[in-house]
């Protein structure tokens, strides 16, 4: 016997092990349904994204502050500077009286000035190497001093207290006292 259809009006209303037709449904209802699934999948990511965020904007702050500080302290007077250095070295002995007054600031730009000008440069050799007769271990070093005297001196000779270590064919070390030189063959003039 044929299967009678259900009315149009009714809807069906499913059999045992089948699996309900949903009602047809309009697109904006379809979207909001969709939207709050999105929702609820993207909240994770979005609070994730508002941390890193905020974690940069804290970083570059912390540097702004540090540029800034650095920018102040450079822009510091040179003088004050060397004179809160110099304060710092100084022996901390009172100032003197009105009537020396000027000694005391004296004293410290002293100060100031030894610890931040270069030390002298030291004395040089007076020495020139001017040639070699290399032969092993009697090897002889041509050298000439201030007054112009040539020396022929082998390694362990003495001329003007310099005592010479080592001869090679382009150049001869030398040492007084705990300095020590290397002096370059002097090219013919």
């Amino acid at each position: 016997m044929p299967r009678a259809e259900p009315p149009a009006d009714k809807p069906a209303k499913p059999r045992a092990g089948e699996t309900p037709t949903p009602e047809p449904r309009s697109w904006d209802e379809r979207l909001i349904d969709g939207l709050a699934v999105r929702r609820r999948e993207v909240g994770g990511v979005l609070l994730f994204l508002l941390a890193v965020i905020t974690l940069l904007a804290l970083a570059v702050w912390q540097a702004r502050l540090m540029l800034d500080r650095d920018a102040r302290a450079q822009s510091e007077p040179l003088a004050r500077r060397l004179l809160e250095a110099a304060q710092r070295e100084a022996a901390p002995s009172p100032p003197p009286k009105a009537a020396g007054s000027d000694a005391w600031n004296r004293d410290l730009r002293q100060v100031a000035a030894a610890k931040l000008l270069p030390e002298k440069p030291p004395e040089p050799v007076g020495l020139e190497f001017t040639g070699a007769v290399l032969d092993g271990a009697g090897s002889m070093a041509f050298l000439r001093d201030r007054q112009g005297t040539a020396h022929m001196k082998s390694v362990g000779g003495e001329v003007d207290g310099w005592q010479v270590l080592e001869i090679k064919e382009t150049s001869v070390t030398v040492k007084k006292g705990e300095r020590q030189e290397t002096l370059p063959l002097k090219p013919p003039s």
